[in-house]
């Protein structure tokens, strides 16, 4: 059972990591050729919608559709950026549902034993 909760926390760790990872994801976007401060002539490679955490709002990329249009190379980069880190971010807090539960689990499993009683070891 002590090994169950080793694991099992190993296991909120990652999915903790994953969350984050897909949470910085999500809000500093995705690289691609873009044209910069406006100027059609010439095209860099970068993050255009960066921003920190902090200034993480309305205005932001993620809820206005038109921004999306600013990655000019490759195509189609935004969407994939936005549904994969989705999709991360969904499946770690799954995992970390389960970790913690397991985790609990097992520390009750560990402090208060088995079910069986005596007389069912025969």
């Amino acid at each position: 059972m002590f090994l169950s909760i080793i694991f099992a926390a190993i296991g909120v760790v990652g999915s903790l990591y994953g969350f984050v990872v897909s949470i910085v994801g999500m809000a500093k976007g995705p690289v691609c050729q873009y044209h910069p401060l406006l100027n059609l002539t010439q095209t860099k490679w970068g993050r255009p919608f960066d921003s920190e955490l902090e200034d993480f709002n309305k205005d932001n990329y993620l809820f206005n559709k038109e921004f999306w249009n600013t990655c000019i190379y490759p195509q189609g980069v935004v969407e994939f950026n936005i549904i994969l880190f989705s999709i991360m971010l969904a499946s770690t807090c799954i995992s970390l549902i389960l970790c913690s539960i397991q985790m609990v689990n097992g520390l009750f499993g560990c402090l208060c034993g088995t079910c069986r009683g005596k007389n069912d070891l025969d």
